[in-house]
């Protein structure tokens, strides 16, 4: 399972550095997006390695919230997060839980995601089938690391408003990464009397149990 949290992590920081583009064909192309981000990821990674090591600077953190916006739904990721709950959840709260879900996951996938070896990514082209006005989209992907273990990947995609492809969850070795953090809450929920306040205030805790989890 330890291996399965690092691969959630390359999952997850993969979409980042795409740049601002039109709606053009690459844009339409979910696995283009993915494919091009991968590159810009790894390479970002690879600077920062060179000039801090190992050590995640918040400098670094920081960075990767505003470069994974544009391309990743937090809110609405955090919304799937909070299932049931979000009905109970009045504006200022669930604003305020996807602001520190946010921060909490870039943080503790950063922290991983610096030590891992990658050593080959393939991103599969979309089938005949594929729809790109459907506005919804899978990405399947395979990664290699440097011992020679493959692990397969699987995105879900959805398009916006603007017809921007982002990403609203994903799965490794068929483990569903936003189901886990939405037991995560549920279970948080139940420990606090149903005080999303207490909650969100305690999620990075809670993040750091989940991460424990993925990685036993």
């Amino acid at each position: 399972m330890k291996i399965l949290f690092v691969f959630s992590c390359i999952a997850f920081f993969q979409f980042g550095l795409l740049p601002t583009l039109a709606i053009t064909d690459v844009q339409r192309n979910p696995s283009q997006i993915i494919r091009e981000s991968t590159e810009r990821v790894m390479t970002k990674i690879a600077e920062q390695k060179q000039l801090h090591g190992e050590k995640v600077t918040e400098q670094m953190v920081q960075t990767l919230i505003e470069v994974l916006k544009p391309v990743v739904d937090f809110q609405a990721i955090a919304g799937s997060v909070m299932g049931k709950h979000a009905k109970k959840a009045n504006a200022q709260q669930s604003q305020k839980f996807a602001q520190v879900f946010m921060e909490s996951l870039v943080e503790f996938y950063m922290k991983s995601l610096i030590t891992f070896d990658i050593k080959n990514v393939t991103v599969l082209e979309q089938g005949p089938n594929f729809d790109p006005d459907s506005g919804r989209a899978t990405v399947y992907m395979r990664a290699t690391d440097s011992d020679n273990s493959s692990y397969d990947l699987r995105y879900s995609m959805r398009t916006n408003s603007k017809g921007e492809w982002k990403v609203r969850n994903f799965l490794i070795e068929g483990i569903n990464v936003g189901l886990t953090f939405l037991n995560q809450f549920d279970g948080a929920m139940a420990r606090h009397a149903d005080d999303i306040n207490t909650v969100i205030a305690n999620w990075s805790a809670e993040m750091a149990q989940s991460k424990e989890n993925l990685q036993q």
